[in-house]
Formats: structure tokens, C-alpha cells, sequence
């Protein structure tokens, strides 16, 4: 008979398990509020990094762009020279080679 219970105390330690059973939701259930929000903070900071990392990679290539244009303006502009030049030596070449025919003939005529 000491096995047995009586249907108060019965009840009671139902009552005291239905208690533990809400602390430890309660405690579980704020655990994961805080879970929650320690995970949206480092989302919205992972966010933030990667909008920051674009705009810097942004302003590196509008820099870049910028650069390889400046750099092909001049390269340009050397090309065309170079071009302008040779071009002028052909001709000088050009107005050589007649000299020396025209000298070679004088000297072939005189002879």
C-alpha cells in the first residue's frame, strides 16, 4: 500500500511535471528568439559587408575603365604618330631613291 499514491498527490506531481514541462518550453522558446536574432544580425552584417564589397569592386572598376581609356587615348594618339612618321620616311625614302636614280642617270649620261 506504500506503493500507492493517493490521487492528490498524484495529482500534484502531474501539476509539478506540467510546470517543469512549461519552464523548460519557456526556456527553449526564448533560446531560439535569441537564436533568431543573433542569426539576423549576422545576416544583415553579411549583408552589409557584401553591399560595401560592391560598391568598393565598383569604384575599382569605373577606376580601371577610366585608366584603360586614358592609356588607349595615348596609345592612340603614339600609333598615329608612329604612323605620320613612317609614312614620312617612305616618303623621304621615296624622294631618295628618285635622287639617286636621277643622279645615277646624269653620271651614266656623262660618261
Amino acid at each position: 500500500m506504500d506503493m500507492l499514491r493517493s490521487p492528490h498527490a498524484i495529482a500534484r506531481g502531474i501539476a509539478n511535471q506540467s510546470e517543469m514541462l512549461n519552464q523548460k518550453f519557456d526556456v527553449l522558446s526564448q533560446a531560439m528568439d535569441n537564436q533568431s536574432k543573433l542569426l539576423n544580425d549576422r545576416l544583415k552584417a553579411l549583408i552589409q559587408g557584401m553591399d560595401n564589397q560592391s560598391r568598393l569592386l565598383d569604384d575599382k572598376l569605373y577606376k580601371l575603365d577610366a585608366s584603360l581609356t586614358k592609356l588607349v587615348e595615348k596609345m592612340d594618339g603614339f600609333m598615329r604618330s608612329q604612323i605620320v612618321l613612317q609614312r614620312d620616311q617612305a616618303e623621304a625614302t621615296g624622294a631618295l631613291t628618285a635622287a639617286i636614280k636621277e643622279l645615277t642617270n646624269l653620271t651614266k649620261s656623262r660618261s
